[in-house]
């Protein structure tokens, strides 16, 4: 007999019937599996594979704990064994760690929650059952054109695997005046069994989506199953532009990108760009991976063929910083956005640099442009909130022999080759300054 309980302490009772005899003498494999929202597989199998068990349960609400009572059964041989007597299995807690300053953290539930509940270790405000409702709101969702204010009751609020949610997470988590990061966000609940998320996008084409890891591991972006999607994923890191939280991108299959190996981190939230009149992205148990990290460089695949070069510029005084990527193959453009393009998003923080290419009216963080036939231009475009100097560096570089690149400076009629390791000073003010590379 076996006892699951769900998150509504509910009792689901079951009885196995016949039992074989390798249940009380071999090493048995349970598993539970989340099949849809009301149903899970249920799997108990023995390691020689001579007796297996399974069934199907029934519950609207998670199944968070199985307990076993067997026992005193016949090995078959004259002997008897006695095992398992009010075993319990719980489903494990899914956790992540917020830590560094108050910031925007882009959130996702990798289990079934409340917002209450999934929010509450932060201090939240402006909905129903915050910690002060009549503040200015800190939690977001996103409506595919605009960031809408949360001010429903979060306590009767439900969130799904996947549902995402943009946060200001305050460093101070119950307003007493001092520091209490780093602090633990956690859910508990079974995994998440995969599924097609479809979207619609007839009055907006080009629409951002926000989406969600539903696991409580990595996953991996180069993985995911799109439709009617870009091949880029853009995630707000908190800890990159030294602290003060920056955009970061990362293209399909390129390993471009300052999101490390495209991988997606649990509880972490993420922008795709839609292109088409609908659009769909697939997110299955295969999708997830070992490690996330949210900021690096990763060299291209080997699997990649369509690249024949890369580069990394990145811009700093010290305080900020940013990068941008530029990616040479057959099917890259000067003129417009085309697959293996990144474009550039707006900073959420009042004090930022940001480093761009454009293509016509559109800055991109990463622009992927034909190779050279003779020469041609790339207009760098740089936005800074504040005045000074500003260090240039070429921090990748993988160009064939064949191709050089120089940055050529308008203000100073100045140019200068990029190889790897060059750094070149600049001296902006509030606006920026923009210079061109050209090959």
């Amino acid at each position: 007999v076996f006892t699951v309980r769900n998150s509504a302490s509910a009792a689901i009772s079951t009885t196995f019937g016949v039992a074989d005899a390798a249940y009380g003498t071999e090493p048995m494999l349970v598993t539970l599996t989340r099949t849809s929202a009301s149903t899970y597989s249920f799997e108990m199998s023995s390691r020689s594979g001579g007796a297996a068990y399974s069934t199907t349960i029934y519950s609207t609400d998670p199944v968070d704990a199985i307990t076993f009572f067997m026992g005193n059964q016949n090995d078959g041989a004259g002997a008897r064994n006695m095992y398992v007597n009010g075993l319990t299995m719980r489903s494990a807690k899914a956790r992540t760690v917020l830590d560094g300053v108050s910031g925007w953290r882009m959130l996702s539930a990798p289990a079934a929650a409340t917002v209450a509940d999934f929010l509450d270790p932060l201090w939240t405000q402006g909905g129903g059952s915050s910690d002060y409702p009549a503040g200015p709101p800190n939690v977001y969702t996103w409506d595919g054109a605009a960031w809408i204010p949360f001010t429903s009751d979060f306590t009767g609020a439900s969130l799904h695997a996947g549902d995402a949610l943009l946060v200001y997470a305050f460093e101070d988590v119950d307003y007493d005046g001092t520091r209490d990061f780093p602090v633990t966000l956690s859910t508990a609940g079974p995994e998440f069994p995969g599924a097609t998320l479809s979207m619609a996008n007839e009055s907006q084409p080009d629409a951002f989506r926000m989406i969600g890891n539903p696991f409580a591991s990595p996953i991996s972006f180069d993985a995911l199953s799109r439709s009617g999607f870009t091949d880029a994923a853009y995630i707000w890191d908190p800890a990159a532009n030294n602290g003060a939280g920056s955009w970061v991108s990362y293209v399909a299959g390129t390993g471009m990108g300052d999101l490390t190996g495209g991988l997606i981190a649990p509880f972490q939230a993420f922008f795709m760009q839609a292109n088409a009149s609908s659009s769909g992205v697939t997110i299955s148990p295969s999708h997830r991976n070992g490690h996330a990290r949210f900021y690096g460089k990763q060299p291209a695949s080997d699997a990649d063929r369509s690249l024949i070069g890369s580069l990394r510029l990145h811009l700093s005084n010290g305080e900020h910083s940013n990068s941008a990527w530029i990616t040479i193959g057959a099917t890259g453009s000067l003129e417009r956005q085309v697959p293996g393009d990144a474009v550039e998003l707006h900073p959420f923080n009042d004090s930022y640099v940001q480093l761009s290419t454009r293509k016509g009216d559109k800055l991109f963080d990463i622009a992927h442009v034909p190779p050279a036939a003779s020469w041609y231009s790339i207009p760098l475009d740089i936005a800074a909130t504040e005045a000074g100097s500003y260090a240039l560096r070429v921090t990748h570089l993988d160009l064939p022999e064949t191709l050089r690149v120089w940055i050529r400076d308008f203000e100073t009629q100045t140019e200068t080759e990029l190889r790897s390791g060059v750094t070149i000073s600049l001296s902006l003010d509030a606006e920026g300054r923009s210079s061109a590379a050209s090959k």
